[in-house]
């Protein structure tokens, strides 16, 4: 009978790594960072907010003084131009002023419209869209700041958390701005639309086209499809380029070298080196 020791072949120890300390040292920076702006948009959006209603009322009371404002100029034209009646020394100029007159007294002052920047804030639909995209962003942001602080230590519920917040960070981003090009970015791009055609035509009425030439086109239109178009992309970018760190925590954490660093898979014991 044999008395050699019975051998068996055990797997290679799987090599320690500090990748996982360095995704947890990049969770707390990151995390951090958009925690901080995150907190400073969320109090300018609630100020905002709060302020949106007021201002109505004072962009409305600008208006009507703006366009008392236009209103006395356009009557200050009349009036000199019939002091100029009275002062003209031939029949023939004194018609013409008449004629001149007569034309700015039918001609209505153009109304001045004023860009209701607070509009946006008034809408419960886009506030709500907001609140939604902070919230979830800074719900997000401290479990990644959780998830580093315990990769630091090697813990291994840090890294399984590190996992599910770099899932949910993608999700987000596609489910946010997915939705910003569906509902939100056509609604605002239309309304910037209007508000260039609003200008352009208060330029038509202050300024006659040239002799021969043709009047100012109207751009309104082309320019809510490029506001569209813009937003749109940069949208599609931001889901991209954002998604991009989170792929790489996904793809870093669940390498069974961390796993094991983390304590989760028993070093040389059915852990394959990756």
């Amino acid at each position: 009978m044999s008395t050699d020791p019975v051998t068996r072949d055990y797997p290679p120890p799987v090599p320690a790594t500090t990748a996982h300390r360095l995704i947890g040292t990049l969770n707390i920076l990151f995390a951090s960072v958009m925690l901080l702006c995150g907190l400073c948009s969320g109090a300018s959006l609630l100020m905002q907010v709060a302020m949106a209603p007021m201002t109505e009322g004072y962009q409305k009371q600008m208006q009507e003084t703006i366009q008392a404002q236009i209103e006395k100029e356009h009557q200050k034209k009349i009036d000199e131009l019939k002091d100029q009646e009275n002062a003209a020394a031939t029949a023939e100029e004194k018609a013409r002023l008449v004629a001149e007159r007569e034309a700015l007294e039918q001609k209505t002052p153009a109304e001045v419209p004023i860009a209701d920047m607070m509009a946006a804030y008034r809408d419960p639909k886009l506030i709500g869209y907001l609140i939604a995209d902070m919230t979830t962003g800074l719900f997000g942001n401290v479990f990644m700041l959780a998830s580093g602080i315990g990769l630091l230590a090697s813990k291994a519920w840090a890294r399984r958390l590190g996992v599910w917040v770099a899932v949910f960070k993608i999700i987000r981003l596609v489910a946010v701005y997915g939705f910003a090009i569906v509902f939100v970015i056509p609604v605002f791009s239309q309304k910037m639309g209007e508000m260039l055609g609003q200008m352009t035509e208060q330029m038509q009425q202050k300024a006659a086209p040239p002799a021969g030439g043709a009047p100012i086109p109207n751009m309104a239109q082309t320019m809510a499809t490029f506001y569209g178009i813009a937003m749109s992309s940069g949208a599609v970018l931001m889901i991209l380029f954002g998604a991009i760190y989170p792929a790489i925590v996904l793809w870093v954490l669940t390498r069974p070298r961390v796993k094991s660093a983390c304590g989760e898979v028993p070093v040389g014991f059915g852990a394959e080196l990756q």
